[in-house]
């Protein structure tokens, strides 16, 4: 259960089972999650969706930055800015993953910067067409209109990107250190415990690491750990999401790649913002 200093509380509630995406359910969309008020009272039971897929994307928005302050706000949509430090205005977005957060990150990611082009990759071509698909539906209300295409080759792409989105459940790395530029930024959102990683060490290695939470990230970052084992050290990050927030972890230069793996505050901070708005 997350909790408030103001005395609320959160929790999820609903199944959990394994073979709910087996049937095309995504486990959010079967979940609820629970406002408790400090003395247990309901405050709100919220959509599972609404709260996990732009909460996911909170972290990411609170990324790293040159020349910018992220600026704290409470939808993920508004906090985006996970930035190529050596290109102000980025124009070719890459989004890896088919999954129901992929659009959320686009969407996110088109808060803060005007890209030209988005890209989805995924391993399924049915599924990234849809999902290229959801993102052109969401467009409405964002700030541009990029053009938004399926990318074949996923190498290729990521060449080609400024900055490279990553959100799934790969047990292999599928950014590789060896594809990527100096002045690209990478974020990944999957690799959620040891044994899973969307990252090879070598784009570890070679990027400035900044994390969420670096506590979790040395038990839960799949990327991170698989790094670890060839070598890397968690001494080399340079900062947390409070840090990045306070304006304390600035890049030096280079490609910076940003690990989340997820905190329950982000979760109860927007359940708590839908609540109170009823």
């Amino acid at each position: 259960m997350d909790r408030g200093s103001d005395g609320t509380a959160g929790a999820p509630s609903g199944p959990r089972a394994p073979q709910l995406r087996a049937v095309g359910i995504e486990l959010a969309s079967a979940m609820a999650y629970l406002v408790l008020g400090g003395v247990g009272s309901l405050l709100g039971l919220i959509d599972g969706q609404i709260v996990w897929y732009p909460a996911a994307g909170l972290a990411l928005g609170l990324g790293v930055t040159r020349g910018w302050r992220a600026a704290p706000a409470l939808m993920a949509t508004h906090l985006v800015a996970t930035l190529a430090r050596t290109q102000p205005e980025p124009s070719q977005l890459l989004v890896v993953g088919t999954g129901g957060l992929a659009p959320w990150m686009a969407w996110a990611h088109l808060q803060v910067r005007p890209y030209a082009q988005v890209s989805v990759w995924g391993r399924s071509a049915a599924k990234a067409e849809a999902t290229a698909r959801a993102i052109v539906g969401g467009l409405e209300g964002l700030p541009v209109r990029p053009t938004v295409n399926v990318a074949h080759d996923l190498k290729t792409a990521a060449q080609r990107a400024d900055v490279i989105t990553v959100a799934t459940t790969s047990t292999e790395p599928l950014i590789q250190g060896a594809w990527l530029r100096d002045d690209q930024h990478i974020d990944v959102v999957g690799a959620f415990k040891d044994g899973m990683a969307e990252a090879d060490a070598a784009a570890v290695m070679g990027s400035e690491v900044f994390v969420d939470d670096l506590e979790a990230c040395k038990t839960e970052a799949g990327d991170l750990l698989a790094a670890k084992a060839q070598g890397w050290s968690f001494d080399a990050v340079r900062g947390d999401l409070h840090a990045l927030v306070m304006g304390t972890a600035v890049p030096s230069g280079g490609r910076t790649l940003f690990k989340a793996v997820g905190l329950a505050f982000e979760d109860l901070v927007l359940a708590r913002l839908l609540a109170a708005k009823g």
